[in-house]
């Protein structure tokens, strides 16, 4: 509809459709960030195997990410965190960058003391992307001895299936409704009692910075708490945030005034349309 002229605008295309717009002289591709989206593989740190911590760091070291960059034709960056550079008070710049580590993988998974570990993950129907993250985990996974098996179930089955300890790993994307806010997505991730706590994660030195953040107002104080929190998340390894993609919208060089924002849930402001065609 786009290309032929039948429509103005279009949301929610995906990136392998814009992209071929790309070297299309009547469009130019808008690029923002995607609203805190991103295919995470999370860990279930109460179920053998992935309770094992070195289990989770190996994993994490042999994933290979520039394959998830490459899904989304290099529109995308490797998130080190569970909050995003864009997002106010994020400490995402501040950690160390994250990248494939073969070597590093070998000897966690021999310190791991497991023999040829094998786990499931429960994958939502409908989400090529998730399927995608959980495909790579598997040949990532291959190379170190560990068996990924890919078990695809629907949404409520399967974050019933971590929930109950039927599986080792789900396949989900981080979104939050209050983008400028991080303490929303991470109350209902990292919490006890979140929804979204499939990783059935219980810290008690998180529990009582995530309190004292909720009770603080100061931004850098907000800062110093928030990078605690980031970093005992971070080598804890029960999450790993694969890749955060970003939004590509084909916009027709004739309509101007379109914005994409990532504290709009639809990633777009278009109060200020303008149609030239």
């Amino acid at each position: 509809g786009l290309k032929g002229g039948t429509y103005e605008l279009a949301a929610f295309v995906p990136i392998a459709t814009s992209v071929t717009l790309k070297h299309n002289s009547k469009f130019r591709l808008l690029i923002g960030n995607n609203l805190w989206q991103a295919p995470s593989l999370e860990l279930n740190s109460a179920m053998a195997p992935t309770n094992n911590h070195d289990l989770r760091a190996a994993l994490a070291a042999v994933f290979d990410y520039k394959a998830i960059i490459k899904h989304f034709h290099g529109y995308g960056t490797i998130a080190r965190g569970p909050v995003p550079s864009w997002v106010p008070g994020s400490a995402d710049k501040k950690l160390p960058p994250v990248k494939q580590n073969l070597a590093k993988a070998k000897h966690l998974i021999a310190k791991s003391g497991l023999h040829s570990p094998s786990i499931t993950c429960a994958v939502p129907t409908g989400q090529p992307t998730y399927s995608y993250a959980a495909s790579v985990l598997l040949a990532s996974a291959a190379r170190i001895g560990v068996t990924v098996h890919i078990e695809t179930l629907p949404f409520t089955q399967a974050i019933e299936a971590i929930k109950s300890n039927k599986a080792q790993c789900f396949a989900l994307g981080e979104a939050n409704l209050s983008p400028t806010d991080p303490m929303q997505m991470i109350a209902s991730h990292y919490l006890p009692g979140g929804f979204y706590n499939v990783f059935q994660f219980n810290d008690k030195k998180f529990n009582n910075l995530a309190a004292k953040y909720s009770s603080t107002f100061g931004a850098k104080k907000r800062y110093g708490i928030l990078y605690k929190m980031t970093k005992i998340l971070v080598t804890s390894h029960v999450d790993l945030w694969v890749a955060r993609p970003k939004t590509v919208v084909p916009e027709p060089k004739c309509v101007t005034g379109y914005k994409i924002t990532p504290a709009n849930y639809i990633n777009v402001d278009i109060a200020q349309l303008s149609f030239r065609c």
